[in-house]
């Protein structure tokens, strides 16, 4: 391993003098810098490594090469552009003034903390980005504090988006999964390199957000992924999350939108080959215009994962029933109100347009979920009011907001996330664990007294309460929350393994399909940070869309007809329920 520190200005053009941090690569030697980024708690970070040639040309829709040798020291001190994106936006919630993308974008972030014993090789978790598959990039929350706080190597990286990343026309000469073949390569390059920033690749941890998350769930049961990593955590997302459309019927919807994008391209030739060699020739930004695409819902990533037998043998369902996830040790979870951004737009639109939201728009907008979950099944929005109505106000603007965000929570992350601890833990061998996040959070907006809304926890586990973000006013509580987090995950990076940090020694209790174990991050009445196990999250709610709704998919006649007939008395009952409830209203 080559790692040699020297003061370098010349080199890199710099009018300042920085400390240059200098290793070895199997490509060749790169140049970082070493930073203080906690108290006395240094971390060289390695910027803009490049893990692959540049998707562009020849190489666009093409599975990522290996990048050839150089012999100078590669300048690793500045990131590089995100992947090519519709807009920034995404981006600037996290990192506000970052605001370059470029086709040229396959390159990885190396945050390796200054430790005394550099005997022992260090524990590296990879990060990868949400953001729908459209947007977002590996570097949007800085590495260096989660790596300084618990000693582990830190990477994220970029990974092709949208449909230089995704589409797909099932067939050989353009399968898709472009932007999976780069998080595989992304993978490929830890494993062969992190031994010379002092890191073990045997024990690497893929923590995925979002659409990473579903990412993350998806290299679970890849063959092509296995050996790439030990343990995994999937926030906020994962592979039976129905937004990722890896089904048959979500698949099909895709075609003729699909088709009628590269239609307005003036790229539909007779054949596949043909399509793909005019693609090559388009300008990159051709791609990014929302007005000629249309994807079937605005619920759905804009281009779906492909079941194309390399990356994806089979749906993920079927894979995590047969037991294909590679996985030693599972983390998975949830913030408490992912979809609580509904409600906040609505409330905006209906201030500019002086509308209120009414119980005809909950039922249009079911309507579209049940076509999405449930399309062969009879299955009126109804059935879902009864459920989630307040029926003590029903025609409540603000109770019919909340009842649309709880709705689409549970359907969208919940219930997906609990079916697939409930699949992961069948295998008794491997370590599961389910969290929610229900811990407040400040914002100068106020806003969070209506909700935790999807994507706040990675503040917290990135360390930013600890150093400050031009978005948030970050409280005491919040530091104590973003170290105990930190805590959690920097532990079962290294084991695979939790143990509650406020009460040190103390393991935390695995999930299963009796016990139902869950680790909740939250609030005491006085407002302070704590962490404790519970058990069975909206046991009710998981039911409901786990087996009345969702388990009535996919099966045989005779089984769909007896589930219809239990949804059909489970209705009956509820609606009779909530007419004795309005009757007892009236009559008070």
């Amino acid at each position: 391993m080559l790692h040699i520190s020297f003061l370098l200005s010349v080199l890199f053009c710099s009018t300042d003098s920085i400390e240059i941090i200098v290793r070895q690569t199997e490509n060749g030697p790169i140049g970082g810098f070493r930073d203080e980024s906690l108290p006395s708690k240094f971390v060289e970070q390695y910027l803009g490594v490049p893990y692959a040639k540049k998707p562009v040309g020849n190489l666009r829709f093409e599975r990522p090469r290996r990048h050839q040798r150089w012999s100078a020291v590669l300048d690793a001190t500045n990131l590089r552009p995100a992947c090519l994106q519709t807009d920034m936006e995404y981006v600037k919630l996290h990192y506000p003034e970052f605001h370059q993308s470029d086709e040229d974008c396959l390159y990885l972030n190396i945050y390796v903390p200054q430790v005394t014993d550099s005997q022992k090789p260090l524990a590296v978790l990879v990060y990868i980005h949400g953001g729908s598959n459209e947007g977002g990039m590996g570097a949007m929350l800085r590495g260096d504090i989660l790596a300084a706080h618990e000693q582990i190597i830190v990477i994220n990286f970029n990974y092709r988006l949208y449909a230089l990343g995704f589409l797909s026309l099932h067939d050989k000469d353009l399968p898709g999964n472009y932007g999976l073949w780069d998080q595989v390569g992304a993978l490929t390059w830890v494993q062969e390199n992190i031994h010379h920033f002092g890191g073990d690749p045997r024990r690497v941890t893929i923590v995925g957000h979002s659409a990473g998350a579903m990412n993350v769930g998806v290299l679970m049961v890849s063959p092509l992924a296995k050996g790439l990593y030990r343990h995994a955590v999937m926030m906020s997302g994962g592979a039976l999350s129905y937004w990722g459309a890896m089904t048959n019927h979500l698949q099909d919807k895709f075609k003729e939108p699909i088709k009628r994008y590269i239609q307005n391209l003036s790229c539909e030739r007779d054949t596949v080959a043909k399509i793909k060699k005019c693609l090559k020739t388009l300008d990159s930004h051709d791609f990014l215009g929302y007005s000629k695409y249309n994807r079937p819902s605005a619920k759905m990533l804009p281009f779906p994962i492909a079941i194309d037998n390399e990356i994806l043998e089979d749906f993920p369902s079927q894979l995590l029933q047969d037991n294909k996830s590679h996985a030693h040790s599972v983390m998975l979870g949830f913030t408490k109100d992912e979809s609580i951004e509904l409600v906040w737009h609505y409330k905006d639109y209906m201030q500019y347009y002086d509308y209120l939201f009414h119980i005809d728009d909950l039922k249009r907008r079911l309507v579209d979920i049940i076509n999405i979950l449930a399309p062969y099944q009879h299955i009126s929005e109804d059935f879902l009011l009864y459920e989630y109505l307040n029926w003590h106000d029903p025609e409540n603007t603000d109770e019919l907001l909340q009842s649309y965000s709880e709705l689409d929570m549970d359907s969208s992350y919940a219930a997906p996330g609990i079916l697939t601890a409930d699949l992961l833990s069948k295998d008794l061998h491997r370590k599961v664990y389910v969290y929610s996040f229900e811990y407040n959070f400040p914002n100068a907006d106020g806003k969070w007294k209506y909700g935790i809304e999807h994507g706040r926890d990675i503040f917290y586990l990135f360390g930013l309460p600890l150093v400050g973000h031009a978005r948030f006013n970050f409280t005491d509580e919040d530091r104590k929350m973003s170290r105990y987090m930190m805590k959690l995950y920097g532990d079962f990076v290294k084991t695979g393994t939790l143990q509650l940090p406020t009460s040190p020694g103390q393991d935390v209790e695995t999930y299963n399909s009796k016990s139902k174990a869950y680790l909740k991050y939250f609030n005491n009445d006085d407002g302070s940070a704590n962490i404790s196990v519970f058990h069975s999250y909206r046991p009710r709610r998981m039911y409901f869309w786990n087996s009345l709704i969702g388990g009535a998919v996919c099966k045989s006649n005779a089984t769909l007809i007896y589930s219809h007939l239990i949804i059909y008395i489970v209705c009956a009952l509820t609606f009779g329920r909530h007419i004795l409830t309005l009757l007892e209203i009236a009559w008070a």
